[in-house]
């Protein structure tokens, strides 16, 4: 991939546009670029990545820190090339983001990385099931815990084990939890791994379900 290439990925991605998810556009990296592809795509962005901290680096921005400054760099990136070029010559459009609060986190979220590539495979799915299950069984078999969290436990039990397809396990969680990640269940500390379930099914809505199919 040279960099004409890789400009046009940036470009495709459609950073900070309203409607730009960039866990969508992640998803659909993955499934369009070969893995030595998404090397060369990740080289890429290290690369403009550093030549414009370099320019920014020049004037005086405190972000405050480094995750801040982070998102304000690959931000110049996520702009594009024509913004890209300008702000290299011109490092106060950098400054002007930060001062106009107009960046936001972060580019580098919708370039995957070669080794993920694991998100499109059923495999990768059903070894964080099993781990889950782990955990939900402790919970359920736990005395620290009411019948009520217990009953909802249980749901998530018979329906990791009753289903080895991870695009399977959707119609039965949609109809378990109609509001997905927004489920009372999931905001109360009920289990060490509350979060984690719900990423699950959302990443396997997300990786493995084409967009024909949602």
């Amino acid at each position: 991939m040279d960099k004409t290439r890789f400009w046009e990925v940036v470009e495709s991605v459609k950073w900070a546009r309203p409607s730009t998810d960039y866990d969508k556009a992640k998803a659909y990296i993955l499934r369009n670029y070969s893995f030595t592809e998404l090397k060369e795509l990740r080289a890429h962005l290290r690369d403009a990545y550093k030549a414009a901290d370099a320019a920014a680096s020049k004037i005086d921005i405190d972000c405050g820190s480094d995750d801040g400054w982070s998102d304000l760099i690959y931000h110049v990136v996520g702009l594009g090339k024509e913004f890209f070029d300008k702000a290299i010559e011109n490092p106060l459009l950098i400054k002007k983001l930060y001062d106009t609060d107009a960046y936001v986190e972060s580019f580098s979220y919708a370039i995957p990385y070669a080794d993920d590539v694991c998100y499109l495979s059923n495999e990768y799915y059903q070894h964080r099931g099993t781990r889950y299950l782990s955990q939900l069984w402790q919970v359920y078999e736990s005395p620290n815990w009411s019948k009520a969290v217990k009953e909802e436990v249980y749901k998530l039990i018979q329906l990791l084990e009753g289903q080895r397809d991870p695009k399977g396990w959707l119609a039965e969680y949609d109809r378990l939890f109609p509001k997905g990640n927004k489920e009372p269940i999931w905001s109360a500390e009920w289990n060490p791994c509350s979060h984690g379930i719900p990423n699950l099914f959302s990443d396997v809505r997300r990786y493995l379900v084409e967009p024909d199919e949602q």
